[in-house]
């Protein structure tokens, strides 16, 4: 109904049982979501058999409602940011960088549908004129809404310094084998290492450039080191064992 010729679906365009071809197009995520039409993300179920709320019979949660004297009452849908920071795909490391590099983001949630771009979001439950949503006619105000986005994170502005705010969240995702996490995060990597103002990475750790930046670019290994949580939470402890123990072996090399 798009009208889209190509669909990409991680789960059957890589061959799982090809290590070399998995190896090849892992090293090409950043790329293949970058250049995407649009993303669509399953934001409900736990697993690919639960299919798309509204779609194929898949069925959406009741939204409560009541008549009473001839007026009905419904209750709002929960935020699009709660719905989609409480779904399975939410916590998973791999699906993080789905959205980070795509430039257009249908969400599926149990509630509606969402859509997110780098300049506007809005939802299915909400009739209104999309341009007028649309920051190219009011860039405040994209900003006042902002808060309405079910995303945190979009596509990175050209400040190297960003990357450490996709570590800090990759961080606290969660997944099955602990050796996965760079190539989890390879898509992010890619993206920043392709700016105005590359950022590299040495087995997770990122090389920050250091001010001022100028034709000679100098990086620093341990300015990547010292990020640090601004929150406080429990943190998934295999991602920085996995990262610092890989770069205490290089050292004593």
């Amino acid at each position: 109904m798009l009208k889209f010729q190509y669909l990409w679906v991680d789960r059957y365009c890589i061959d799982q049982l090809d290590e070399e071809d998995k190896y090849h197009r892992i090293q090409q995520m950043g790329i293949i979501y970058a250049n995407a039409v649009a993303t669509i993300i399953a934001a409900a179920g736990d697993d690919p058999e639960y299919g798309l709320p509204g779609v194929n019979g898949t069925l959406r949660k009741l939204q409560p409602q009541v008549r009473i004297r001839g007026h009905l009452l419904a209750s709002t849908l929960p935020h699009p940011n709660v719905s989609v920071n409480r779904s399975t795909w939410n916590t998973r490391a791999w699906t993080f960088q789905e959205s980070i590099p795509s430039k257009r983001r249908i969400l599926f949630t149990d509630d509606q549908v969402l859509f997110e771009c780098n300049s506007m979001h809005c939802t299915e439950s909400q009739s209104s004129i999309l341009e007028e949503l649309h920051d190219k006619y009011d860039k405040s105000r994209f900003k006042v809404d902002a808060l309405c986005s079910a995303l945190k994170w979009k596509t990175p502005t050209l400040d190297p310094s960003h990357i450490i705010h996709f570590l800090a969240e990759f961080s606290k995702k969660e997944l099955s084998y602990p050796a996965d996490a760079i190539n989890a995060m390879r898509g992010i990597f890619q993206m920043f290492s392709k700016s105005a103002i590359p950022v590299y990475h040495l087995e997770g750790v990122p090389l920050l450039p250091v001010k001022p930046y100028g034709s000679l670019k100098k990086y620093s290994f341990f300015k990547g080191l010292s990020w640090y949580h601004q929150e406080s939470w429990k943190l998934p402890s295999r991602v920085f064992v996995l990262v610092l123990g890989r770069v205490g072996w290089m050292l004593r090399r």
